[in-house]
């Protein structure tokens, strides 16, 4: 999992307006990973909840829809908090079709 982990200067951010965690990272590109993309994406999320603000609430991201482009494979978690969807709280992880993960998008709320 420590190949999943972003280092410090290694991406760029778009900082959220309402919490202290990154509305979106990009810049970079994981190492190639084997793997399902749902289980993949999840890695990389676990690897970065210090980042993202995702402490300990990664499992409980509901993986919702997976688009399959032509290049790329996205796949979209759902935040719930005591099993109901927590509106519009998104996180989306975006790789190519060797596995490298290139951009997430986060949506979610801290905890």
């Amino acid at each position: 999992m420590a190949e999943l982990a972003l280092k410090q200067g290694g991406y760029r951010a778009v900082e959220g307006e309402h919490y202290d965690t990154p509305k979106e990272l990009w810049g970079f590109r994981t190492k190639r990973q084997r793997g399902a993309p749902t289980a993949l994406a999840r890695r990389f999320l676990r690897a970065n909840q210090d980042l993202l603000g995702l402490d300990g609430q990664v499992d409980a991201l509901d993986a919702v829809h997976r688009i399959e482009s032509l290049a790329a494979t996205h796949v979209i978690f759902q935040q719930r908090h005591r099993r109901l969807r927590v509106h519009r709280a998104y996180v989306t992880v975006h790789m190519d079709r060797g596995g490298r993960i290139y951009l997430t998008k986060n949506r979610a709320m801290p905890r």
